[in-house]
């Protein structure tokens, strides 16, 4: 599954190292089953993150993220319908951030 997002971030202000966030979106999930083929379906998306500054430009990061999506039809080589897949999701992701102002 190929996730394109697109959305907003309300960041708390800075006062410490840790910086806490809110995001919210929509989503175009792609979806690419092995020996079938499956809709693109459309989603919205919520996360919550933190931000723990190492310098002013560079940040180690932790998010959760809650996709909620409508489900997509499996259909087999024939074009026949072999069912429905849904990829709603949670994730979590640790990560670095660099800023680039």
């Amino acid at each position: 599954m190929t996730n394109l997002s697109i959305g907003a971030q309300y960041r708390l202000p800075e006062r410490q190292r840790f910086i806490p966030y809110f995001g919210a979106g929509m989503d175009v999930l792609i979806n690419d089953l092995p020996h079938n083929s499956a809709n693109t379906v459309l989603g919205l998306h919520i996360a919550s993150g933190l931000d723990y500054m190492l310098q002013r430009q560079v940040a180690l990061n932790a998010e959760i993220k809650g996709i909620e999506a409508f489900s997509a039809d499996v259909k087999n080589f024939d074009g026949s319908k072999a069912g429905q897949f849904d990829p709603s999701n949670v994730s979590f992701t640790v990560g670095a951030r660099f800023f680039f102002n």
